[in-house]
């Protein structure tokens, strides 16, 4: 069975020969963060949202991924624990996307006469420089946040996460391309 990183590789390739573009400056700034993650226990999670439920906000995706590595960190440190620890203990940089179909009728005058779907994905690189943090427990506590709002209980219908022995640039560029055009802050969340 293929990892989620291999799929998301492979589709770069593929894209990348249909469609090219010239790196502006903050995709630069993107690659330059995302590299500066410890490679030693880099792991990569995918998550995307059911086209059944309803789905969560941007806000409420970010305030969720927040929470689950505050809460691992947390239940990892007891009683040590110091308010803010987390952002030094797991490092973090991702990406928000929404589908393609929106994304092309927003950027080209191919509008699509279908409905289009706004439901966000995420792509998200996190990494430590503690040997004992244990990213199966951190990755959990992200999935429980992300599914522990009552009335969205369900919006996530795909998650799936990955360890990531060697940084492909290109397959962080990938993670770019909606941002192509500009910066979109909104877009990334980030602690690195």
């Amino acid at each position: 069975m293929k990892s989620c990183y291999q799929s998301y590789l492979n589709l770069f390739k593929i894209s990348m020969k249909l469609y090219t573009y010239q790196l502006k400056e903050h995709q630069k700034e993107i690659l330059s963060d995302v590299r500066k993650l410890p490679i030693n226990q880099l792991h990569y999670i995918v998550g995307q949202q059911s086209l059944k439920y309803k789905p969560l906000t941007l806000k409420e995706l970010k305030k969720h991924i927040n929470r689950g590595i505050k809460l691992y960190v947390q239940e990892w440190m007891g009683y040590h624990y110091i308010p803010g620890i987390e952002r030094e203990i797991i490092k973090y940089y991702g990406f928000f996307e929404t589908s393609k179909d929106f994304w092309w009728s927003q950027n080209t005058h191919n509008l699509n006469k279908e409905s289009i779907d706004l439901r966000f994905h995420f792509h998200l690189f996190l990494s430590s420089h503690k040997s004992l943090v244990c990213f199966n427990s951190v990755v959990n506590s992200v999935f429980t946040e992300l599914t522990s709002q009552r009335n969205k209980r369900f919006s996530i219908s795909k998650f799936d996460y990955n360890r990531v022995n060697k940084l492909d640039e290109n397959f962080i560029l990938y993670h770019t391309k909606q941002l192509m055009h500009g910066p979109s802050r909104e877009l990334i969340i980030k602690n690195t």
